[in-house]
């Protein structure tokens, strides 16, 4: 079947608001919409040296700089991408953050990646959302989540993800240590099995200023620069987070081998969430800064996984 190509133009959006990149891009970059529909576009925000990964802005932005990352050639799902693949687009996408905040587009940036039509996916494409957020500029701060649930690459379409029931914070009740050390150890088991992660840690693991007891944690790196840790008051069965073991606050301050680990990590962890809970899909998500909702100043990756739908097309 042949697809219906948009060609864009995207240097012409209304909504570019920073300089164009000085790397020159590989083009035309192709975002598949779904089976019959594709886009093309002949200019890019940016592009990493390597040419796997693009950054667009003005492909439906929710707020100004709303930065969209994606891989060349474009795959459906994160298991399509090889490893050398996943650590372009997370470094990619920290170089877009990196170049929006030089210049001037925010002070605070949220990440959002949906992986499968049970997470919500709205397309073909694996897509990072890179969205630049400014004191003041959302009535409500987490209405930003709301924003990326509806967005569809087609301006005019809005998307429907599987709906959540996600309490409010302050319903959710702290879990107890034995709740989570429970958890944590069927995750532990799980990762074994898979054969992926390092050496566990036998004292406290800090999370900003929270020390966490070594039996809330259930990966660590083989380096050991990164660990994932069970949530204290999750937002849905298995959220879990993906923590670098230096307590840094921005994505944007850490070495790029901790940039690297940590992202290869929640790869890894992923493997173990889908694999405990049988999700067709996972939404990741990341706070970088006070006006994004980071409430912990210590950088951090939320896992959620979707729950079973019939239909796993995407």
């Amino acid at each position: 079947m042949r697809c219906a190509v948009v060609r864009l133009s995207v240097a012409a959006a209304a909504t570019m608001t920073t300089k164009a990149p000085t790397c020159a891009p590989v083009l035309p970059a192709k975002f598949l919409v779904d089976g019959s529909r594709e886009k093309v576009f002949d200019e890019v925000f940016l592009t990493s040296s390597s040419g796997r990964t693009v950054a667009i802005q003005g492909l439906n932005p929710i707020l100004p700089g709303h930065t969209v990352v994606f891989p060349q050639p474009p795959v459906q799902r994160i298991a399509e991408l090889s490893d050398e693949a996943w650590l372009d687009l997370g470094t990619h996408g920290r170089s877009a953050q990196q170049r929006l905040r030089d210049g001037g587009s925010g002070t605070a940036f949220n990440w959002a990646l949906k992986d499968g039509k049970a997470a919500g996916q709205p397309a073909n494409t694996v897509c990072l959302h890179v969205v630049a957020r400014r004191p003041g500029d959302l009535e409500r701060n987490d209405l930003v989540y709301e924003m990326l649930d509806a967005w569809h690459p087609i301006e005019g379409e809005v998307n429907k993800p599987p709906e959540l029931d996600i309490p409010e914070d302050d319903v959710r009740e702290a879990r107890t240590d034995e709740v989570m050390a429970a958890e944590a150890n069927e995750y532990r088991t799980l990762a074994r099995h898979l054969g992926v992660g390092g050496e566990l840690p036998t004292e406290a693991v800090q999370f900003g200023k929270f020390s966490l007891k070594p039996s809330q944690v259930f990966f660590t790196s083989t380096s050991g620069l990164s660990f994932a840790t069970v949530n204290l008051k999750p937002l849905v069965p298995g959220h879990m987070l993906v923590v670098p073991r230096r307590c840094i606050g921005s994505i944007g301050e850490l070495t790029d081998e901790e940039m690297e680990d940590l992202w290869l990590s929640v790869r890894a962890v992923q493997r173990i969430l889908e694999g405990k809970h049988g999700s067709q899909g996972v939404t990741l998500g990341l706070q970088d800064g006070p006006e994004a909702g980071q409430s912990v100043p210590h950088v951090h990756v939320h896992l959620l996984p979707a729950p079973h739908i019939a239909d796993s097309s995407l």
